[in-house]
């Protein structure tokens, strides 16, 4: 016979604990929510006249894309200089067509970085971990002042992961990172493998150790870094993979 008693206020049992979510439950957008949740703020009223125009001056085609459409911003962390980041800022604007294909408008823009494989050993050391906070800042800053539905970080490599992924945190709203690809490895023929960055660490140390000819060393420099990315694109890139992979597999003579 089933008891007629009732359980004290606030107790539960086993199969109440195995049904509940072993997780908090954040606060998010309902089901058919605006899109432009932020912009609209700014763009669909009439006490922002002066950030609208300026939108339009911007590229807003026309005034049921400026009250409707919802604001990307695309930040790539890119400057010249480092073949991790050389091609972000074309990269940056694949993802803006894409965006501009879903029926939204893409903002670009842009934050710093340095490179740890150029700093290491010296006093550019000294400026590498800010670079996480400065990036931070950066995407935070644009992305809450523009009023921004969305952000899509584009970094390459080192400190950037951090500093777009500590923004996201911050602004907290909806948030895409691409990474901006893995460098194509070089080949050795004196190693008979493949080569990085590391191997220059590597063969500088063996120099010491008289271990390994300064020319060897010079054509490892050469050889390591093939180009931006995964995909050389330069002529001298493209011709550099042609000439290594000729001397690698034996079809042309090396002496010449």
């Amino acid at each position: 016979m089933a008891s007629n008693e009732s359980k004290p206020v606030g107790a539960t049992d086993a199969a109440d604990q195995q049904d509940s979510p072993d997780y908090l439950q954040f606060e998010s957008l309902p089901a058919g929510g605006k899109l432009n949740r932020w912009s609209q703020k700014i763009t669909r009223g009439h006490d922002f006249p002066g950030a609208q125009a300026m939108l339009y001056g911007a590229g807003v085609p026309d005034r049921d894309t400026m009250k409707n459409a919802p604001h990307v911003g695309i930040a790539t962390v890119w400057w010249e200089g480092n073949p991790c980041n050389t091609h972000l800022l074309d990269f940056g604007k694949i993802v803006k067509r894409g965006v501009e294909k879903q029926g939204f408008l893409g903002w670009q823009f842009n934050t710093i970085g340095v490179s740890d494989a150029i700093t290491m050993g010296g006093e550019g050391m000294r400026f590498s971990l800010q670079t996480r906070e400065i990036i931070c800042d950066s995407i935070e800053s644009v992305t809450c002042a523009q009023h921004h539905d969305a952000n899509i970080s584009i970094p390459g490599c080192d400190k950037n992961m951090p500093g777009v992924v500590m923004a996201a945190a911050r602004h907290n709203r909806p948030f895409i990172m691409i990474y901006g690809g893995t460098i194509m490895k070089g080949h050795s023929e004196l190693l008979e493998s493949s080569i990085n960055i590391s191997t220059c660490y590597e063969a500088s140390d063996n120099l010491e150790r008289d271990a390994y000819g300064r020319v060897q060393q010079d054509k490892t420099r050469i050889a390591a870094i093939l180009g931006i990315d995964a995909n050389p694109r330069s002529p001298r890139e493209r011709e550099m993979v042609r000439r290594m992979e000729e001397e690698r597999t034996g079809t042309v003579s090396t002496s010449a």
